[in-house]
């Protein structure tokens, strides 16, 4: 038995030295290599290489390079369970709705970077169902929400300096008003809205005028199929770019709807064709804004979300995450801050945030 042992041992030593033998030919060997080789010549080879795999890397993938967004833990006193991202003097902030225990909204401003509340703003309005702001020429903070009645639902445009209120409706007694958005891309607080008047609906445009009111409406071509949920409008250049949501029912989910955009000239009338977005993936809600001719996307999906400076979405990727609401993206000086909300309106509810970058304007075809 200790003869066993003892060759059992004679073996394995064996085997050690000639693995440490084999050790010394290949340093020997890479030494050798390293003395003959022109090491000049090999980083060149190998930045070239490099720089082929970028080439084959499709741009809107570089686009989308860092689009993951990072939970913000935020100075809420109660769930938040909308948002929205604006710009004030020069600070991106986040504008967060949350329910009080008597079910009252409060609307408080939030550093977007750290998540310290900045100061509550006096304008929550407890009858609204949707709601958007945004940072008029004058730098006050200003809403337009939609507020449901017995038999329809009016739009209301507040500012919070001075505190004033609007009726942006008030030439419509009858109606459905519904998805309120101010127009990005100028600065003259004009708002869209998903209107339905005797059974027809369409996305329409309520323009501000001088004395500081809102008179009728101006119709926008409507994607002509589907149920019409969602319209948002951009002012790109001389022309428009208007977004719409239609209802499909996609991906077993009965809020899914398909994203598409067409191209308006000054007069609103449509100069192309409406494309649909993302390969006709199923959205759950979405954002746009534009900055310098470029069109930046942002939308929710069943499994996560994706983000895009391309309308058309060739190429994307869609970052799983779960529960995923109220999307928000605001893009300034190349940069594109983004934001939504995780399990909104219950006690696990997050507010995630991200940043890219990027130098695209070929959004329009």
């Amino acid at each position: 038995m200790a003869q066993s042992k003892e060759k059992a041992y004679a073996s394995t030593c064996v085997r050690i030295g000639t693995m440490q033998d084999s050790g010394r030919q290949i340093e020997r060997l890479t030494f050798r290599w390293l003395r003959n080789v022109d090491v000049a010549k090999v980083l060149r080879v190998g930045v070239a290489a490099l720089l082929w795999l970028g080439a084959r890397v499709p741009a809107q993938q570089r686009v989308n390079m860092n689009n993951v967004m990072e939970p913000l833990k935020v100075a809420a006193s109660s769930p938040v369970t909308s948002l929205r991202l604006i710009q004030e003097g020069g600070v991106t902030e986040l504008v967060l709705q949350s329910s009080e225990g008597d079910m009252r909204p409060v609307l408080s401003l939030a550093n977007s970077e750290n998540g310290a509340l900045v100061r509550t703003l006096p304008v929550a309005e407890p009858r609204a169902s949707k709601w958007d702001t945004t940072v008029s020429p004058d730098q006050a903070i200003s809403f337009v929400f939609s507020i449901p009645e017995s038999a329809s639902i009016w739009l209301s445009y507040r500012s919070t300096k001075p505190e004033s209120t609007t009726v942006v409706t008030r030439k419509y007694l009858k109606g459905y008003f519904g998805a309120p958005h101010f127009v990005k891309g100028e600065n003259n607080l004009a708002i869209t809205s998903v209107a339905t008047i005797d059974r027809v609906t369409r996305p329409v445009l309520f323009s501000r005028m001088s004395d500081g009111g809102y008179g009728e409406f101006r119709a926008l071509p409507s994607p002509g199929h589907g149920d019409l949920i969602d319209a948002r409008l951009l002012h790109v250049g001389s022309n428009y770019v208007l977004f719409t949501r239609v209802l499909t029912g996609g991906d077993g989910n009965r809020e899914a709807g398909i994203l598409s955009y067409s191209v308006l000239d000054a007069n609103f009338r449509e100069v192309k064709p409406a494309r649909v977005c993302f390969n006709g993936l199923p959205v759950l809600a979405f954002d746009v804004d534009t900055d310098g001719g470029r069109v930046t996307v942002l939308a929710t999906t069943p499994h996560g979300y994706v983000l895009t400076a391309k309308g058309d979405g060739a190429h994307f990727d869609e970052i799983p995450v779960d529960g995923l609401s109220s999307p928000s993206i605001l893009s300034s000086g190349g940069n594109i801050h983004i934001a939504a909300l995780e399990s909104a309106g219950t006690p696990k509810a997050r507010v995630l945030v991200g940043h890219a970058r990027t130098s695209d304007n070929s959004f329009l075809p």
